[in-house]
């Protein structure tokens, strides 16, 4: 990239004199005030060389200007010496950014000098004509470079320092009678005022024009400073999105690889066969533990997916309120319990005993919120205040988290809720966790329509308000008491007396579900593809399907879609390792009557192969 020194350097000598004699302000920048700049120093430069002829003519006949006649009195070296220095003063004026100042004076100016000039000629006519081309040029000047109107003024200007001069001169030596030259000065009246006008109406229409092109850089600029603003503002949030994410990853990173070295270590462990029972069962409980910590790290991964993609839907269902805000807690307890925390709720209203609403979402909203404060919080305890406010058709219900615990900085406020954020990203961090629980949390609020807000000082502790409104039971269908009961959380207790064809073709999964079921009390038979699926139930009867979606020879979807082509009306449970709202979906498109994702909880899958052995048969396949 070269420099301006260095771009000075390329240039000639008669270039550098020209970008010196037409040099412009910076300060000005309407493209027809440059032009006008340009177009002042070219003046300047002819005036110039003018006066230098005039000093060579003066020269040549000082004997001539010394006769006592009115002609030939002409003090040429004050001229001269005046009109350079007016020169010199209306170059620096145009250097300075004052163009129509300048040219105004050296009009002003050439308009007296010419009544000297007058006195070089032998005759005042002979002047004038000399002159008169003179006249003209300044109309155009003045036209162009000060006002398109100020070319007429030139026209009085011409009368007062030629016109009057030549019949003064005229009157004294007798030659004006007849007034031979009125015809030939109105001649050059005519051809003036034309000049004037015609300049005029170029001088004008060419401002205008200048003027819309100043007008569309000055918007063209300024949409550039708008855009490159925008630009430099989307850069900053992209560089702050991405190293956001660098420091998601490297936390996941840690928070993924910490979990999987319990597991891995601990199975090894159990590999040993003279290990003690005590402690045999010590590390089961810690690898399901961690399994279990690093299942829900998925899981956040998952949402905050789905909220981004905009797949983020409720899924509303009857609650047990009391029950569903007593098991809340009695899930948080424990941890509480391991910090030696205090955990209490408290109601400031009475409560209904249903409401409508995604008691999944609402669940995970209060875990995340109640287990922030545990974690955060190092002595002290955690409190939970639940109010319901009756409205016409709904609840609104609020639920405050408070805890004792270190608190948020408060120019940290506002980020906690930011995906990928927390209020400390530092390695040096005490606290595990991947910064999406409270983002996670604020999209829940919202999708019930509902808010959040959050009070806190470093070491302050903090309080968590989660408003959201949940439906009225009055206002829709209630399911029987028995379903309420079936789909409610916990361990399931009972037997399934049922003949299950599983399709699953990893041994390991075959080998897991195989006893889980089997345990249960259910019948169990395995096909290892879509086709065998098939096979199986054109030859066989079962009570249901359980079927992986992704196969080889033919997958679940499509083995889902050809028993409905048969009109069979045996209940399909999809089982896969997807876990997004779409997939769930697809499912249910293909057939297929109900969803459970990987990795498999054996009390969910029980109960829901419960539900579907009490239903008897799908709900694709009418009766």
């Amino acid at each position: 990239m070269t420099t301006k020194s260095e771009e000075v350097q390329d240039l000639s000598v008669f270039e550098r004199v020209g970008q010196f004699l037409t040099f412009v302000n910076p300060s000005i920048h309407h493209p027809g005030r440059v032009v006008q700049a340009r177009v002042a120093h070219l003046f300047i430069i002819i005036m110039a060389i003018a006066i230098f002829g005039i000093d060579l003519v003066s020269g040549y006949t000082k004997t001539y200007l010394e006769q006592p006649n009115l002609f030939v009195q002409f003090p040429s070296l004050k001229v001269i010496y005046s009109g350079w220095g007016v020169l010199l003063g209306c170059w620096l004026l145009c250097r300075a950014g004052k163009v129509r100042t300048a040219v105004v004076i050296m009009v002003l100016t050439f308009q007296v000098v010419e009544l000297f000039i007058l006195r070089l000629f032998h005759s005042p006519f002979e002047g004038y004509q000399q002159l008169f081309p003179w006249q003209v040029l300044l109309i155009a000047i003045c036209a162009f470079l000060i006002h398109p109107f100020a070319g007429f003024f030139i026209i009085p200007s011409t009368i007062f320092c030629l016109w009057v001069p030549l019949f003064v001169v005229e009157s004294t030596t007798g030659d004006l009678s007849g007034s031979p030259y009125f015809d030939r000065l109105m001649n050059d009246f005519a051809i003036q005022m034309v000049v004037a006008g015609v300049c005029f109406l170029i001088a004008r229409n060419m401002m205008s024009a200048f003027d819309r092109l100043a007008h569309a850089n000055e918007w063209l600029e300024k949409e550039v400073r708008i855009r490159t603003k925008d630009l430099r503002t989307a850069k900053e949030k992209a560089e702050g999105a991405d190293r956001a994410k660098s420091e998601f990853l490297a936390n996941m990173s840690h928070e993924i690889r910490t979990p999987m070295t319990s597991i891995l270590g601990y199975s090894q462990l159990l590999r040993d066969n003279n290990l003690a029972k005590t402690d045999r069962e010590a590390f089961v409980e810690t690898i399901h533990k961690n399994s279990e910590h690093l299942l829900g790290l998925i899981n956040e991964i998952l949402d905050i997916s789905k909220i981004e993609s905009g797949k983020f839907v409720l899924q509303k269902e009857h609650c047990l309120t009391r029950k569903f805000f007593d098991d809340v807690i009695s899930l948080m307890k424990a941890s509480a319990q391991e910090k030696h925390l205090s955990l209490d709720i408290s109601f400031k209203s009475d409560l209904p005993k249903l409401i409508y609403t995604d008691t999944l979402r609402l669940r995970q909203a209060l875990l995340n919120l109640i287990g922030n404060a545990i974690k955060f919080t190092n002595e002290g305890g955690v409190k939970v205040e639940v109010e319901l406010h009756e409205l016409k058709e709904r609840w609104k219900l609020t639920v405050v988290v408070s805890d004792s615990g270190i608190g948020i900085p408060a120019d940290m406020l506002e980020a906690v809720f930011k995906p990928f954020s927390q209020a400390d990203s530092s390695f040096t961090r005490r606290h595990g966790g991947t910064g999406l629980g409270l983002t996670i949390t604020l999209r829940i609020a919202e999708a019930m329509g509902g808010r959040m807000e959050v009070q806190s000082g470093e070491g302050k502790g903090s309080q968590f308000m989660f408003q959201v409104y949940v439906d009225k039971v009055e206002s829709v269908k209630v399911r029987p008491a028995s379903d309420i009961h079936l789909l409610e959380g916990g361990k399931f207790e009972g037997r399934i007396d049922a003949k299950i064809l599983l399709a699953e073709d990893g041994a390991d999964n075959q080998r897991l579900l195989t006893h889980i079921l089997e345990h249960a009390g259910a019948n169990v038979d395995v096909a290892e593809n879509g086709l065998q699926v098939l096979k199986k139930l054109s030859g066989n009867s079962y009570d249901m399907v359980l079927m992986d979606v992704q196969m080889p020879v033919m997958d679940g979807l499509q083995a889902a879609k050809e028993i409905r082509k048969n009109k069979n009306p045996i209940p399909i449970i999809a089982v896969t390792a997807y876990a997004m709202q779409r997939d769930e979906g697809m499912c249910l498109k293909a057939g297929c009557d109900d969803f459970i994702s990987k990795p498999i909880d054996a009390h969910i899958l029980l109960r829901k192969v419960a539900k579907w052995k009490k239903a008897g048969r799908s709900q694709h396949v009418s009766v």
